[in-house]
């Protein structure tokens, strides 16, 4: 584990012309949070110019608090903003992220049960590590066409890999100071979630003032990928001596995506009055499928879909 205490933050600011680039990134031992992001550019038009960066500690999203464990984490990430020049209020921006986290540690716990009926005093001995990476990507691109045509493409894009592992050894004596058992256990997760968004937004003016078409298409996917392999070995000497071990693999993905498109027609029919006709159109689709496995016999305990 670390001995020291350390934290590293950096960013790096370009500007040219009409297009900004800010590359950040931070590196800690001390389960610090990663960085806060407020980039630029809004709908519509693109928005304002310009964007800020924060680095360093503090805020939400980062700090375990007083979760177990030391965390390392390290992170990159970029922000960057184009504007076009030969299209008023229309730009490409975007960001993109990447964070390693780290986090390791060992508990030892020591438990006396004073039930009359059962007095015992239960030791364990934890080891564990988590493991997580997480990428993100984030793009905007807002084009006016001409004066009455106006489109926005808007891509979001994130996939996390994590690993969870703990080893446990235990004993257990009685309130004679007998060991009535022993034995050891460990737990090991990996699981993978790639996730995406899509949104397509279309609009177009009539030369009639008031008239208007508006078009959004979403498209979203997410898939979740989790296997668990569970193991237990534990010896009992009382009432007499026996053996109990269990190796299992639980085996299960989740997949879903759906596709939503609406269409908005307005028609002025006064100087204070207009009409609105909208069309919605969605299709979902949800798949949940789990497998238990006996890792000694290779042969499936529980099935689920």
């Amino acid at each position: 584990f670390p001995s020291h205490d350390n934290q590293v933050n950096g960013n790096v600011n370009l500007f040219q012309n009409n297009t900004q680039l800010s590359l950040f990134g931070n590196s800690n031992n001390v389960s610090a949070s990663l960085f806060s992001r407020d980039g630029g550019g809004g709908s519509g038009g693109g928005g304002g110019r310009g964007f800020a960066i924060n680095l360093g500690g503090g805020g939400s999203g980062g700090n375990l608090g007083g979760s177990d464990g030391i965390s390392t984490t390290n992170s990159i990430g970029a922000n960057f903003r184009h504007d076009f020049e030969k299209s008023k209020g229309s730009s490409f921006y975007g960001s993109y992220t990447l964070s390693d986290r780290l986090t390791e540690g060992i508990r030892n716990v020591t438990q006396q049960n004073l039930a009359t009926n059962n007095k015992f005093i239960d030791n364990r001995n934890t080891i564990f590590s988590n493991t997580s990476k997480t990428h993100r990507a984030n793009l905007n691109l807002e084009y006016n066409i001409d004066s009455f045509n106006y489109i926005k493409i808007n891509p979001q894009f994130s996939f996390s890999d994590n690993t969870n592992r703990n080893g446990v050894d235990f004993n257990q004596f009685n309130d004679k100071g007998i060991q009535s058992q022993i034995g050891n256990s460990g737990d090991a997760t990996f699981s993978s979630s790639p996730d995406l968004n899509l949104n397509v937004l279309y609009n177009h003016k009539f030369q009639k003032r008031g008239r208007n078409l508006s078009v959004n298409v979403n498209y979203s996917s997410a898939r979740n990928e989790n296997d668990r392999n569970s193991f237990n070995y534990t010896e009992f000497f009382l009432p007499f001596r026996r053996t109990l071990i269990t190796d299992q693999l639980r085996a299960q993905e989740n997949k879903s995506y759906s596709v939503n498109t609406r269409a908005i027609y307005t028609e002025p029919i006064a100087k204070d009055r207009c009409l609105d006709l909208s069309y919605n159109f969605r299709n979902n689709y949800v798949l949940n499928d789990g497998t238990t496995f006996d890792m000694g016999t290779g042969m499936p305990i529980v099935t689920g879909k």
